[in-house]
């Protein structure tokens, strides 16, 4: 999981930054249930603390 939780910070820095490898690891240890689920938590997580922070936006 942490790999994957390292894949969704660097999004922006990688071409395919969850790739199937990742992917396919997480989905070793969750069901895809868990895995969406996980997924959604930490993609709220980091969207709260860019707006508590005040960040920026940054589009390609």
């Amino acid at each position: 999981m942490i790999a994957l939780t390292e894949a969704f910070t660097h999004l922006a820095d990688r071409a395919d930054p969850v790739g199937d490898e990742v992917w396919n690891e997480a989905a070793r240890h969750y069901d895809e249930t868990r895995l969406s689920s996980l997924s959604s938590a930490a993609i709220d997580t980091w969207n709260r603390l860019g707006v508590a922070t005040r960040q920026i936006a940054v589009t390609a």
